[in-house]
């Protein structure tokens, strides 16, 4: 079941950003971060971020050709026209992964994240003397200021190092003791309980779905027999001699006698490591024939869930429950959701307890054996204690494996929160080596905050908004939410009156917001009362003092932050403030577009209406778009799913429409980052039809805003943008210079073996595909720029959904003219 969609990915292709510098004509275009702290500015003066020019040294990099070259480029791919020059930069050849290949990846995003990055450093190095904070007035706040300091202070948790690995060797002779049931095993290992993945659902439910293992999204390899074991053989040894190094004096805890002959058994380490790979490939061939959008939800009450087994092993659900969220008072009766899924080609969905009972028959005991289970579990723990722990061995271990290192850490729910990202130098711009450490520290501590403590960071964030910003994006927002309803009434093939007036209703009572969330309150105000309701929420959970070690802590929070989302069924939190990004949410009929959207290129004073809309704006259209897409036209006005909301001659017609976006987003070849490659159209389409939607709508908005002005004023706007883009070797059309805007917005590069792993997943189409086909499907577009009929950004046949049936360009008509005589 789906329930919210995003404007871009949260995965890899646009969270892998690229530090250092590039040349664009005879300028050097770089952002250095600034401190205010003196005792960091050595080390961070000479770390910078890449930065993507204006659009006008952009353009004129790609050719010195005449405007009449420039044209017919950008009716044969416009996005190549733009951002062609970003898959040409000069990225220095220092800049590689771990693994020895480049990695040169880099968005417009990308930089507006790490601009974010770097006011949220500068917040925390004054944020205890802060007049504005929330220090002074919160002892979350303060805790997170104390968390923060023990993160970056390296000297005091190597002191504390020997605390850790006691911990790990108690939980580990745990685990084995007798009396310790299943139910008590997930108890412990929560929130990696295998193959069991809880979280809110959007009706205040906790849904339990399947949740696989370590290496499961990346396996199976050509090196899993060379670098896999490897990893895993080098981090036991290194395990059990920390161990040994930390545990000496009479008072520590024992290592057991199993324990110690991991380091030094050659059969027993084999049989380990086995046991995990076995496992592990059987978990990436089971994820692999998972159907991505052939889900279904199962309510049931933990009375009538599966108890008993394989193998003996038997769960106590309201025990667990209980024990994972303490403050809802599960009890027999209380409800779940099974997230089924179809997997294995089984003519079943199968629910996360069926995978579970299948694993447990088939690597239980079996007549006094080896019990697989029980070493997979003990995997879990020695491997996130090595992820977490600060002994250097375990660093340089993970160096030397690097592709093997990071899916780990992704599994084991460690990557946000592990110093050194071992995919994360690229950040750094160059320096020395200790200069490159000290600042991985310090992204990689920030990262920790967002996660455990989001509330607080926005907070902190939104304190740098600015307010006449804000209201602006508001204006524009609420412009094209009313060009929205004008889109709905000329959508012709909703000839249904009380269907469309159904969806005009859904659009008018859909929330929505830009900018600061309404869950943080307003942190300007000194008088603000929500900040007492957010410590409400996290005060009976995030129990810590300075006298714990650093890794206890992040283990714990790690535990807690899922709890404190859990016990709070009613509170969706969605997006953090800080986030370049938007969603919405079918359920609730709501959208929002986040507080960091609000900086250029998006939007800026200094920026004409033309490029507002052409960033901000179609963001915003976007995300109302997805209210109206494949999944979001089945919700009705308040948010409930209703086969019966449309009549079925309107949802006959969104079909019919619907899939002339599949067909034609599944022939586009690509010619970039993924040069040859092609998206799934049915996987993408509700992405495809929220992007064909929000063009048209933006575009509205601005011709209805330009409108209100005087032909003076809308030649002013067109002047104002061409200086503020440095274009200057022709005159553009406010018309132009908003797909000009929208274009630049996506501009970015990765290499194609990264986009061939994105097309396979992602919902998104990639870059080049949604700026190029929405734009072929808008006429305006065409007119804008004169491109001939038949032009690839002119096509024959268009697709339209919402809004004026597109008419067909020329060539289509005079073929239709030809087969009729």
């Amino acid at each position: 079941m789906r329930f919210a969609h995003s404007l871009c990915t949260d995965g890899p292709f646009f969270l892998h950003f690229a530090g250092g510098l590039f040349a664009v004509g005879d300028q050097e275009w770089l952002i250095t971060a600034q401190s205010s702290s003196p005792a960091l500015s050595a080390s961070l003066s000479r770390i910078g971020l890449y930065e993507i020019p204006p659009l006008g040294p952009l353009l004129r990099t790609r050719d010195n050709a005449t405007t009449d070259a420039r044209k017919s480029e950008r009716c044969d791919n416009f996005y190549a026209s733009v951002c062609a020059p970003v898959h040409e930069m000069p990225f220095r050849q220092h800049f590689k992964s771990y693994a020895g290949r480049a990695d040169n990846a880099i968005s417009v995003y990308d930089v507006a994240n790490r601009h974010i990055d770097n006011e949220l450093f500068t917040f925390l190095e004054t944020y205890e003397h802060s007049k504005g904070s929330d220090f002074h007035r919160s002892q979350i706040a303060r805790k997170m200021l104390m968390f923060h300091n023990k993160c970056i202070d390296e000297r005091t948790r190597a002191k504390q190092a020997g605390l850790s690995i006691e911990m790990l060797i108690k939980r580990l002779k745990t685990m084995r003791s007798d009396g310790f049931s299943t139910t008590d095993m997930m108890i412990e290992m929560f929130p990696q309980i295998p193959f069991l993945f809880l979280q809110k659902w959007i009706d205040k439910h906790i849904a339990v779905q399947i949740n696989f293992g370590i290496f499961y999204n990346v396996w199976p390899l050509p090196n899993w027999d060379e670098d896999v074991r490897a990893l895993l053989k080098d981090l036991l040894k290194a395990v059990v001699d920390d161990a040994k190094e930390h545990i000496g004096d009479e008072n520590a805890e024992p290592m057991p006698e199993w324990f110690s002959a991991l380091g030094t058994d050659e059969q027993q380490m084999k049989q380990h490591i086995d046991t995990l790979i076995e496992m592990e490939k059987q978990m990436h061939e089971d994820d692999q024939s998972i159907e991505e959008n052939n889900i279904d939800t199962i309510e049931l009450s933990l009375g009538e869930l599966r108890s008993d087994f394989p193998n003996g092993f038997a769960v106590d659900w309201q025990k667990l429950f209980n024990a994972i969220v303490p403050d809802r008072n599960f009890t027999a009766s209380s409800t779940v959701l099974l997230v089924a899924q179809k997997m294995n080609g089984r003519t079943e969905r199968q629910t996360p307890l069926d995978v579970m009972a299948e694993y447990m028959r088939n690597f239980g005991p079996k007549n006094d054996t080896i019990n697989k289970w029980e070493q997979y579990v003990e995997w879990l723990l020695i491997l996130q204690h090595a992820a977490l722990s600060d002994n250097k061995i375990f660093h340089r271990i993970f160096r030397r494996h690097p592709r093997s290192a990071n899916a780990m850490m992704s599994a084991l729910l460690v990557n946000k929160y592990f110093f050194e990202r071992h995919d994360d130098e690229q950040y750094i711009r160059d320096g020395t080596s200790e200069e490159r450490r000290v600042a991985q520290i310090r992204h990689n501590c920030l990262e920790q905050l967002k996660h455990f403590f989001p509330e607080y960071v926005d907070r902190m964030f939104a304190l740098g908004l600015n307010d006449a910003i804000e209201e602006e994006a508001k204006t524009v927002l609420d412009n094209v939410k009313m060009a929205f309803a004008e889109v709905l009434d000329q959508t012709e093939w909703l000839r249904n009156e009380t269907d469309k007036a159904k969806a005009k209703e859904k659009l008018a009572k859909m929330s929505n917001f830009i900018g600061k969330a309404p869950a943080i309150g307003n942190p300007k105000d000194p008088e603000d009362a929500d900040l007492a309701r957010i410590d409400e929420r996290y005060s009976p959970y995030y129990q810590f003092d300075d006298s714990i070690p650093y890794v206890e802590i992040v283990r714990s929070l790690m535990r807690q932050w899922r709890i404190v989302d859990l016990a709070n069924p009613a509170q969706f939190y969605g997006m953090g403030v800080h986030e370049v990004n938007g969603y919405n949410i079918y359920h609730w009929n709501s959208m929002q577009v986040t507080g960091g959207m609000l900086r250029p290129p998006f939007i800026a004073s200094n920026q004409s209406l033309a490029q507002n809309f052409g960033s901000v704006g179609f963001i915003i259209g976007h995300e109302l778009g997805h209210s109206f897409d494949s999944y979001g036209y089945e919700y009705n006005a308040d948010g409930v799913k209703d086969e019966k909301w449309w009549s079925k001659a309107s949802k006959n017609s969104f079909v019919k429409r619907k899939k002339c976006f599949v067909d034609q987003y599944s022939a586009y070849k690509m010619t970039f980052e993924g040069n040859g490659l092609s998206v799934n159209g049915t996987h993408t389409v509700f992405e495809n039809i929220a992007d064909n939607v929000g063009i048209r709508a933006s575009f509205a908005a601005l011709k209805a805003r330009l409108a209100k002005l005087s032909t003076n004023k809308r030649r002013r706007e067109e002047k104002k943008a061409q200086e503020q883009m440095q274009i200057e070797e022709e005159k553009l059309s406010n018309e132009q210079l908003f797909f000009l805007s929208y274009a630049y917005s996506w501009c970015g590069r990765t290499t194609r073996e990264r986009m061939a792993k994105y097309v396979k997943r992602d919902p998104h189409a990639p870059r080049e595909v949604r700026v190029n086909l929405a734009l072929a499907n808008f006429p305006e577009f065409a007119s804008a720029f004169g491109c001939a009929s038949g032009t690839p950004m002119n096509p024959e046949k268009r697709c339209t959904l919402w809004g004026k049936q597109s008419a067909e360009s020329g060539a289509e008509q005079k073929k239709k003219k030809r087969s009729r005589s």
